[in-house]
């Protein structure tokens, strides 16, 4: 069970980071 608690946790923060590096790439990129 807390196997699975620290699978959903880094899946969570993982999927953060993506959502946020999305945000950067599109402000960073020019149009």
């Amino acid at each position: 069970m807390r196997e699975l608690l620290k699978g959903a946790r880094i899946a969570v923060k993982t999927c953060m980071g993506v959502r946020l590096g999305e945000s950067v790439l599109v402000v960073t990129d020019p149009p």
